[in-house]
């Protein structure tokens, strides 16, 4: 059987979870196929460093971007937005035109080198394979766009379309829910990393019949070793591109943390940064919230920069007693590393996912809402979850989980290999 050629896309960025959900599929897939792996590049030109001579990359997506340059609400403007969508509509269209035209005659109908080489592209690779996140939202029309055109190049080209590990919604907004809908109609297999997604496309109506609940594209990552427990506590705080913390949040994790040396005064309390990128950075809240602290209880918090990937970031999370913080990932391997795991949220965009995360694991009451607590509450749930932390309970999902991960996995491999 000839080598495929798959075109891997994801929402790879400056994030340990990003890297480690990307990564961690390019291995599963070089290690069980003999594919050649395409990695579409992201705005800063970063690929994840892989040492296989078989994940190559692929041409930059933006031209396809330049489709999406739109600041003004779409929402209110109705006339404005509609001369958007139709004018998207128009670009869609000559895009179909050109590929179609390409394919039968050869013909090159598009001036543009870097539409050219997208569709030519996609004329020698035999499938795409969308790599999860939390990017099919209100908040990330832009990638879910992306993603979207190059979907429809396939898919008129009658080829398949993986998307593994997703989270989606909210998707609040009209706009959100027709691209979301062409993207599910035009997939061939979708898994999805919580029940909240399914729920949400079932309510909307969506084509359900290819769609699996799995788990996250990062649950299976290898980890190097298991480290001792040492009198640590860790933290996280989000406050980036889809989810802003107000003064307000910042003041009241102080506070809480405050009750957390009181209870501990031993401990050392250490923030892991997940998000490191310029303008969406945990290392800049963290700071925040440090700066709020009195001076007796910041000498005993740091922030910890050495775990720069997901191995490190594991055997760290390994040697704390208590976790607790906002970043979905952050969240996910406290619980891979069975550490007694609170998950925060401040508005809709991480309630959807880390609600949706604790279930997955069966910690569902360990999720709550910073905005409907206090300190205290917060304080005392934390403590009840250290004195009540049962981690077979959540080691049995975990091998669930992975389980339905691995068998998806074969199964999309399976779907691409005997495509014809």
């Amino acid at each position: 059987m000839a080598v495929r050629h798959v075109l891997v896309d994801s929402g790879f960025c400056q994030n340990i979870g990003d890297k480690a959900m990307l990564e961690n599929t390019l291995s599963a897939l070089l290690e069980r196929t003999n594919w050649i792996l395409h990695i579409v590049p992201k705005a800063s030109g970063e690929l994840p460093e892989m040492s296989s001579d078989r994940v190559l990359r692929a041409p930059s997506s933006a031209c396809l971007s330049k489709v999406l340059h739109w600041r003004l609400n779409s929402e209110a403007m109705f006339l404005l937005a509609a001369l958007y969508w139709t004018g998207l509509a128009v670009k869609i269209c000559r895009l179909f035109v050109a590929s179609a035209c390409h394919a039968k005659y050869g013909w090159h109908l598009v001036r543009n080198p870097e539409y050219r080489d997208w569709i030519e592209f996609v004329e020698r690779t035999n499938a795409y394979w969308v790599v999860g996140g939390g990017y099919m939202n209100d908040m990330g029309r832009k990638a879910m766009v992306e993603k979207m055109l190059i979907a429809l190049l396939f898919s008129w080209r009658a080829k398949p379309i993986v998307c593994s590990g997703q989270s989606i919604g909210p998707l609040d907004k009209l706009s959100s829910r027709l691209v979301m809908g062409i993207l599910m109609r035009r997939a061939t297999l979708v898994s999805l990393r919580e029940r909240e997604s399914y729920r949400l496309l079932d309510k909307y109506r969506f084509n359900m019949d290819h769609v699996h609940v799995t788990s996250d594209d990062a649950l299976t990552c290898n980890f190097r070793q298991t480290m001792p427990k040492r009198n640590v506590i860790t933290l996280n705080i989000r406050s980036g591109f889809y989810a802003e913390c107000s003064e307000r949040d910042f003041a009241k994790y102080a506070s809480f943390i405050v009750l957390l040396h009181e209870r501990w005064p031993n401990a050392k309390i250490y923030f892991l940064p997940i998000a490191l990128g310029q303008d969406d950075s945990d290392i800049v809240s963290a700071e925040r919230v440090i700066s709020l602290l009195p001076e007796k209880v910041a000498a005993s918090v740091g922030i910890c920069t050495e775990a720069d990937g997901v191995a490190d970031l594991i055997a760290f999370l390994q040697t704390s007693f208590l976790s607790i913080g906002f970043s979905y990932h952050f969240c996910l391997f406290s619980l891979i590393a069975e550490v007694p795991t609170l998950a925060l949220y401040a508005e809709a965009y991480y309630r959807h996912k880390n609600v949706g995360l604790m279930n997955m694991f069966g910690c569902g009451e360990w999720c709550c809402d910073l905005m409907q607590t206090t300190p205290e509450d917060l304080f005392n749930a934390a403590c009840r979850l250290y004195e009540t932390h049962d981690p077979s309970s959540v080691r049995a999902h975990f091998q669930g989980m992975e389980q339905k991960w691995n068998d998806f996995l074969m199964r999309a491999i399976d779907t691409v290999e005997n495509w014809s």
